[in-house]
């Protein structure tokens, strides 16, 4: 199995094969598969302490121990390379676009701790991409809590790095992505013409569904 968000839906378990068209053979694409960078989660534990974040703090006792197991399961499927081919090949899936585990985003973190941790992430991603190049593509992470230091080091990624995209949270620690702050950021991305993934983490206003 390839890793996905749905990890334990049937489907998973099903190749997919093949798709001729035209008496041609096209390229099956997924382009939701994470990657999880152990250097950057070492980095953070002591900055998670320090102001004091933790991860799913809205989330009930049931949802915390679902996402712990999931991860129990899922973690060496996103840090082993042989196991993430082994798993494109089972499922029929010619290329993958890699991108960074949702619980990396770290946009609660202070601006400039933001932008090394990106730069950590996407220089790991880069290496792990760069293994397998006939079979994996990159989508990068940006500190979207900073605009400027989110557009360079989405300039980085892109010219630099070779990545095809970045991959953002829906809400910037609740802050939507409709901001004016946020505007050059989206015109940088319009200019350099590549894939901006939204992958929910959270929502605004979390608290609203505490008692559910």
């Amino acid at each position: 199995m390839f890793f996905k968000c749905a990890h334990h839906a049937p489907a998973d378990d099903q190749p997919s094969g093949r798709v001729v068209s035209n008496g041609s053979t096209s390229r099956i694409v997924d382009i939701h598969c994470h990657r999880e960078c152990a250097a950057a989660a070492e980095m953070m534990k002591a900055e998670a302490e320090r102001v004091g974040f933790a991860a799913l703090s809205f989330g009930s006792e049931l949802t915390k121990e679902v996402n712990r197991q999931q991860l129990i399961n899922i973690k060496p499927k996103m840090e082993s390379l042989d196991e993430r081919i082994a798993d494109m090949d089972k499922m029929g899936v010619d290329i993958q676009a890699v991108s960074i585990s949702p619980y990396q985003y770290y946009y609660w973190a202070e601006a400039e701790v933001g932008r090394e941790v990106s730069k950590t992430i996407n220089d790991d991603l880069a290496e792990a991409v760069g293994a397998k190049p006939d079979r994996l593509v990159g989508l990068g992470t940006v500190p979207l809590q900073n605009t400027e230091m989110a557009i360079a080091e989405l300039e980085r990624c892109i010219n630099e790095l070779g990545f095809k995209g970045i991959e953002i949270n829906s809400q910037v620690a609740g802050e939507d992505l409709s901001s004016p702050r946020l505007a050059p950021f989206w015109a940088k991305a319009e200019e350099l013409d590549i894939v901006v993934f939204i992958h929910t983490a959270g929502f605004t206003h979390p608290d609203r569904l505490a008692d559910h």
